[in-house]
């Protein structure tokens, strides 16, 4: 990851935001960092709550495909669902979503050459292709200097890597162009973020993790809700024998017991023996849970309803 000179909230008699006293330090990758797309990758496919962050706002704007006026006789909207235009914009804007930017190739039928500019009449459009931005290796050297070019401080040119290893020259008239959340200060950023802008899973990144990490603690809690308690005649003096075959015998009488919870819901012990359940205190957790939830709801700009797929309750309903 690129570590980047931006502030966290920190403070140093309290051990906020500092390693070795913050616990929520210690559960993130780094300190601040700007997520790499290795990164990025990882938590899309791992991480159920921040793939349907990017997901849902993008299926959104898409669901309904596209209406296009005056098309009595449907050519157009034919031509739309021939390139699968609908299917095509929602990878691009996830894409953008996921890693900063993407592209849309135009390949035509007249004017194959990608090179070159697109000409006013380019024929037929025979196939769309969508590659994100961390699939684009263009370099400062190839940002236009120009001041009379339309592509002035921009690329004029996209170097595409594919998929086996080789790349591709494509004009950027032959590309629909989209791009993720512009930085709030584009020196802060290395070269790429400030061209392209960086994932909506950066802005959210701290809520995430922290959500991710309460959850984690939540199961824990759960798997050690309810403990049962042994208290074994001479354990101690068994232990301090360090026998062998004593330590089985134990193991054996642990197992006899639990049998016995099964077989007839009780617990067999004998003279000097006690069996006790304790039980974790879970109440507050749920309220904490959801104040988590609206924080990351809040932050993404996703309503906890379709953040979460939790039904409207009290006034709210």
């Amino acid at each position: 990851m690129i570590k980047d000179k931006m502030d966290g909230w920190s403070n140093l008699y309290a051990g906020i935001g500092r390693r070795g006293t913050d616990k929520t330090v210690s559960t993130t990758i780094g300190d601040v960092y700007i997520l790499t797309d290795n990164d990025l990758g990882l938590i899309y496919d791992s991480e159920g709550i921040g793939r349907r962050i990017v997901d849902s706002v993008a299926d959104d704007m898409t669901r309904s495909g596209f209406k296009v006026v005056n098309d009595d006789e449907m050519l157009i909207e034919n031509e739309l669902q021939r390139l699968r235009v609908q299917q095509v914009f929602n990878k691009a804007l996830k894409y953008a979503r996921l890693y900063r930017g993407s592209i849309v190739v135009m390949f035509t039928e007249r004017n194959p050459d990608l090179e070159r500019p697109l000409s006013i009449s380019p024929g037929k459009i025979t196939n769309l292709r969508v590659y994100s931005a961390s699939r684009i290796e263009n370099t400062t050297t190839d940002l236009v200097t120009d001041i009379n070019s339309p592509y002035f401080d921009d690329y004029e040119y996209y170097n595409i890597r594919l998929k086996d290893g080789t790349t591709i020259r494509v004009h950027r008239s032959r590309c629909l162009v989209f791009k993720g959340e512009l930085p709030s200060d584009e020196t802060l950023f290395d070269f790429k973020y400030r061209i392209w802008g960086y994932s909506v899973l950066q802005i959210v990144w701290n809520q995430l993790k922290y959500y991710g990490g309460v959850e984690q603690g939540m199961a824990n809690l759960m798997m050690e809700a309810n403990i049962g308690k042994y208290t074994l005649s001479n354990l101690d003096r068994i232990l301090a024998m360090n026998d062998k075959d004593a330590l089985n015998k134990i193991y054996t009488r642990l197992e006899i017991i639990n049998a016995s919870k099964s077989l007839i819901n009780g617990v067999l012990l004998g003279k000097d023996e006690e069996y006790v359940r304790d039980s974790a205190q879970l109440s507050g957790v749920y309220q904490i849970l959801e104040w988590m939830q609206m924080n990351l709801s809040a932050v993404s700009k996703i309503p906890v309803s379709r953040l979460f797929g939790k039904a409207p309750s009290g006034m709210n309903a």
